[in-house]
C-alpha cells in the first residue's frame, strides 16, 4: 500500500510558525489599540458632555484618529468662543484648525472634516480683523469646506 500523499497547505506555505505567531500577536495589538482608542473617545466625550473642553481636546486629539481630531477641534473651538479670555480665543481657533486639517487628511471623504474646519475657520477669522480675513481668503476657505462637506452628502 502506498504512502499517503503529504498535504499541502497554502496558508502556511513560506511562513515559518514564529511568522504566524508575530501576525496574530501584530493582530491582538492593532485590536487592543484600537479597544483603547475607542475607550479614549468615550471619555473625551464625557468631558466635553461636562464642559471640560479643553480635557476633551487632549484626550481626542491623542487618539488620533479623524474622529478624535474632529471632536479636538470642537472642544478647542467651543472654549475658545465661550470660556477663553479674549487674548487667548485665536491661539485655540489656530488649533482647532489645525486638527480639523488633519482630520482632513485622515479622511477627506468624511463631510464633518470639512464641517468642523469651516467652523474653526469662521471663528478664527473673527479675532483677526476684517480686513485681514478678507485680504487672507478666509471666507472662501469657510464656502469651500462646506460645499466640500454637502458634496460628500453624508451629513
Amino acid at each position: 500500500m502506498a504512502a499517503a500523499a503529504p498535504r499541502f497547505d497554502r496558508a502556511r506555505r513560506g511562513r515559518p510558525a514564529q511568522q504566524r505567531m508575530a501576525l496574530v500577536l501584530a493582530a491582538g495589538l492593532l485590536l487592543g489599540a484600537a479597544s483603547l482608542q475607542a475607550d479614549d473617545l468615550a471619555d473625551a466625550h464625557a468631558a466635553f458632555d461636562a464642559g471640560r473642553f479643553l480635557e476633551a481636546a487632549e484626550l481626542s486629539a491623542s487618539v488620533g484618529s479623524a474622529d478624535g481630531l474632529v471632536l479636538a477641534a470642537g472642544a478647542l473651538r467651543v472654549h475658545g468662543s465661550y470660556l477663553a479670555p479674549a487674548e487667548e480665543q485665536q491661539g485655540y481657533f489656530q488649533q482647532a484648525m489645525e486638527h480639523a486639517q488633519a482630520a482632513i487628511e485622515l479622511a477627506p471623504d468624511d463631510p464633518w472634516t470639512h464641517v468642523e474646519s469651516s467652523s474653526a475657520i469662521g471663528r478664527y477669522a473673527q479675532t483677526i480683523g476684517i480686513g485681514e480675513a478678507l485680504t487672507g481668503g478666509y471666507g472662501g476657505k469657510m464656502r469651500d469646506a462646506l460645499h466640500k462637506a454637502l458634496e460628500l452628502g453624508k451629513l
